[in-house]
C-alpha cells in the first residue's frame, strides 16, 4: 500500500488566517487538491487562525474526504499552541477529528479517547496492518476494532484497501501516514489561483 502526501504550507500564505471568505476559498482549493492526493497541511509560520476560517476549511475538506475512496488522508503539522487550541475547539464543535503529525508522532485531534488509543497502536504497528493485529494489541473483539478503524478512515486519518489475497469474506489492510510519505510540496497560492 503506497501513500504519498502532498504538503501544503499555509504559513506561506499568511501568518494570520482569518475570515469565512478566505476559509471558503482555501477550503475549496484544498478539497480540489484532495481529489488528486492525500494532503499534509503545514501550519508552520501561522501565528493565529480564527474559528470561522477553520470551520470553512474543515467542512470543505471533510466533505471532499467523505466523497473519496478510503485511500486519502488529511493530516496537519506545524501547529503552535494557539493554533492547536483553536483547532481543537472547532473540531469539538463540529464533531470532527483530524490527524496531526509532528516530530514523527501521529496523534488524533478531536474524537474520543478510545479512537486516540487505537490510532496510537496503529501507528506503532508500522505499515501496513490489519484489524486482527490491532484487536490483539488492544485485547478487543474484532467487530469493535473494525468500527474504530472505520471511524478513523472516515476522519481521513487512515487509509484502507481491500486485501486481494483474502481467502474468504472481505478483509482490509490499513496504513497510517508517516514523515517518509511526504512526497512533494505544493504552493497554496497556485492552488487558490487554479480555482479562482
Amino acid at each position: 500500500m503506497s501513500m504519498k502526501l502532498k504538503s501544503i504550507s499555509l504559513g506561506q500564505h499568511a501568518s494570520v488566517l482569518a475570515s469565512r471568505d478566505t476559509g471558503r476559498t482555501i477550503g475549496a482549493a484544498l478539497a480540489d487538491a484532495l481529489r488528486e492526493s492525500s494532503l499534509l497541511l503545514d501550519f508552520t509560520g501561522v501565528e493565529v487562525v480564527t474559528p470561522p476560517f477553520l470551520d470553512e476549511v474543515l467542512r470543505a475538506v471533510h466533505g471532499s474526504l467523505s466523497r473519496q475512496e478510503p485511500t486519502r488522508v488529511l493530516i496537519v503539522s506545524g501547529l503552535n499552541e494557539d493554533v492547536r487550541e483553536t483547532l481543537a475547539i472547532v473540531l469539538e464543535r463540529a464533531h470532527m477529528m483530524l490527524g496531526s503529525l509532528d516530530e514523527d508522532q501521529l496523534e488524533l485531534l478531536g474524537g474520543p479517547e478510545h479512537l486516540r488509543t487505537t490510532l496510537t497502536e496503529a501507528a506503532s504497528l508500522g505499515h501496513p496492518f490489519d484489524a486482527p493485529a490491532i484487536a490483539e494489541r488492544l485485547k478487543l473483539k474484532l467487530p469493535n476494532v473494525n468500527a474504530r478503524l472505520t471511524a478513523l478512515v472516515k476522519a481521513g486519518v487512515l487509509v484502507r484497501e481491500r486485501d486481494p489475497h483474502a481467502g474468504r469474506g472481505i478483509k482490509y489492510t490499513y496504513d497510517v501516514p508517516s514523515p517518509e510519505d511526504i512526497a512533494e510540496t505544493e504552493d497554496l497560492t497556485r492552488l487558490v489561483a487554479a480555482i479562482s
